[in-house]
């Protein structure tokens, strides 16, 4: 609750151009969609992916940042779904989604992809398989060195684990 509102105020509209007004809200909507998901509440992820989803095809913005807010929509849809164990559907997006990032080639897009398919692994169970595509996500990001330590954990190799976890409570 105390992140959604933080992210209110950061993202209020209320002095913004047109545009940035549209891009803030849609931002606002998958940020809140993943603070929900993060926090045990998926199902609320879910409507508020649901509501982006709506603001970015009523837009007005252009092809190719609508294109760029589709294809993170899609994405962070594929960890909507799997935190909310609906692995199937997960899947099934998330191979929309590779679809489309590997046809435009862009390396920030590329890391979410793998992001997203090392925590749908991880839900699988496919540890090994998660790490791998955690390994080629962001390298300076504690939520890849948080999924990627419960991997190592959930696997039973407690060293590499516990360094991970290690790094995080040192970042910053």
């Amino acid at each position: 609750e105390h992140g959604l509102n933080a992210k209110k105020q950061a993202f209020s509209p209320t002095e913004s151009p047109r545009k940035k007004v549209a891009c803030r809200r849609e931002s606002f909507q998958l940020l809140s969609a993943s603070i929900s998901s993060g926090t045990g509440n998926p199902a609320e992820g879910i409507k508020y992916y649901e509501k982006a989803n709506d603001l970015i095809e009523k837009s007005k913005l252009p092809d190719a940042d609508k294109e760029s807010y589709i294809i993170n929509s899609i994405l962070w849809n594929v960890y909507f779904l799997s935190a909310n164990g609906e692995l199937d559907k997960a899947t099934n997006e998330a191979e929309k989604g590779r679809l489309k990032v590997e046809s435009r080639k862009i390396p920030g897009e590329e890391m979410l992809l793998n992001g997203v398919l090392g925590y749908l692994e991880l839900k699988k169970g496919n540890f090994d398989k998660g790490i791998q595509y955690f390994s080629n996500s962001w390298k300076e990001s504690p939520w890849i060195w948080y999924y990627t330590a419960v991997a190592y954990q959930k696997k039973g190799d407690q060293a590499n684990a516990s360094k991970l976890f290690e790094k995080i409570t040192k970042w910053n």
